[in-house]
């Protein structure tokens, strides 16, 4: 995390050769997720200043896709060591010292990404049984959950594996 995240080498072992290509291919899924939500939005800020006729369920679709692609980013974040890290105080320590550090953080990185998936699997799972829906398009809230459990599993697979990486790095 250290390191600067605008260098986008893939990792060299096949493990990490492999999550690598998961996370970029959730960003470029969460990507256009956001694009299309910019173009609803558009779409129906211009339908409603021309016609005064805005798309129906704008919102609940812009809110579903926006969700959905943060959480598409976050492992592609993470492979790439671009989470916002504060490296003030371990700027003239040695790469070992910031590499344990980075391990460090990971580590707590990785508790938080587990409790999210844990408490998100219960909710989703609530969810699908009361049958909840937005109010105008009646889409059911427990459809966006597969796709953010996927994204946490995945963040939790990419930061268990920076963990190693980093340690290794520190211990070399």
């Amino acid at each position: 995390m250290s390191e600067s995240s605008a260098t986008y080498a893939p990792p060299e072992d096949p493990a990490g050769r492999f999550l690598w290509k998961l996370c970029r291919a959730s960003a470029v899924v969460g990507g256009y997720m956001l694009a299309v939500s910019a173009l609803i939005t558009t779409v129906s800020v211009s339908l409603n200043a021309a016609f005064k006729a805005p798309i129906l369920g704008e919102y609940e679709m812009v809110s579903f896709g926006t969700s959905l692609a943060i959480y598409l980013f976050l492992p592609w974040c993470q492979v790439v060591r671009g989470n916002i890290v504060v490296d003030f105080f371990l700027a003239g320590a040695s790469v070992r010292v910031r590499e344990a550090f980075d391990a460090l953080g990971a580590l707590i990185y990785l508790i938080m990404a587990v409790l999210l998936l844990w408490r998100l699997s219960v909710g989703g799972l609530e969810l699908y049984a009361q049958a909840q829906a937005t109010a105008v398009l009646k889409l059911p809230y427990w459809w966006s959950f597969p796709i953010i459990l996927y994204s946490l599993a995945l963040l939790i697979a990419v930061t268990m594996h920076s963990i190693v990486a980093n340690i290794r790095r520190a211990l070399a």
